[in-house]
């Protein structure tokens, strides 16, 4: 004897669909209201532990830091294409002891 699934609540999603359109058309801006929920329980934290949240805060502004500096080391190397690829165009410059030399024959002319 075979049985179909039973479904004993067939009108459960309707009601779950009708509540979040409901909740929609009522209350359009509930994220910003859990958003300013949300931050100000984040700084009663901060304020209640300042040691942490001064350590936090200094790794992942370290952490962002060398993020972004290795990506322009990187991107600049390995992603761009050099537009000098001409050795021609290069100027050489020296320093030597206060005074600096220039190669002027080396210096492309303005464009």
């Amino acid at each position: 004897m075979t049985s179909a699934p039973c479904n004993k609540y067939p009108v459960v999603p309707s009601i779950v669909n009708a509540m979040k359109n409901f909740a929609m058309a009522e209350m359009p801006l509930l994220w910003l209201n859990n958003l300013i929920g949300d931050l100000s329980y984040g700084l009663r934290m901060m304020r209640n532990a300042p040691l942490v949240s001064i350590a936090v805060t200094l790794t992942l502004a370290v952490g962002i830091g060398i993020n972004s500096g290795i990506f322009t080391i990187i991107n600049g190397i390995l992603l761009r294409p050099r537009t000098d690829s001409d050795p021609a165009t290069f100027a050489r410059a020296e320093a030597m002891r206060g005074r600096v030399r220039v190669d002027i024959a080396a210096i492309p002319p303005r464009k």
